[in-house]
């Protein structure tokens, strides 16, 4: 008879084995975000809102965890996604020689004033707000 549950994990093998899943969650995510937006050739946030569901549901079933920080890791690595995705999508294999040049392109992108932009920007903003709210047990 067993009388201690000696499987369960504490709240720091939680948070590690989330951690870890998170990482390698969010490179896949990346890799399948730049090469779905490439091969099609077509620039659409939709698919940040597939890569926040996929990380957040990631992280909820890897660290069961109900603090914030299981949230704050979630829209972290949403918001990396984003980032190097765009950065990816529009400068391709030069974001490794021109990283802060990239990134200066992408955020400009962001601040663009036209209506895709916006709704663009919209969507993005409801990742990381999908992300923070599905990524833990409430």
């Amino acid at each position: 008879m067993d009388i201690f549950n000696t499987k369960i994990l504490n709240q720091r093998q939680r948070w590690n084995r989330a951690l870890l899943f998170a990482i390698g969650g969010t490179i896949l995510s990346i890799i399948v975000c730049v090469l779905i937006q490439r091969m099609i050739h077509l620039r659409s946030s939709l698919f940040y809102l597939a890569a926040a569901y996929f990380l957040s549901w990631l992280i909820l079933e890897t660290g069961h965890g109900v603090q914030i920080k299981f949230s704050v890791l979630a829209v972290v690595c949403t918001i990396i996604v984003i980032l190097l995705s765009d950065m990816f999508v529009i400068y391709g294999t030069l974001t490794f020689s021109f990283p802060l040049e990239a990134l200066i392109t992408v955020i400009r992108s962001y601040a663009d004033v036209s209506i895709n932009s916006l709704l663009s920007l919209i969507i993005k903003v409801g990742a990381v707000t999908l992300a923070y709210g599905k990524s833990r047990v409430i």
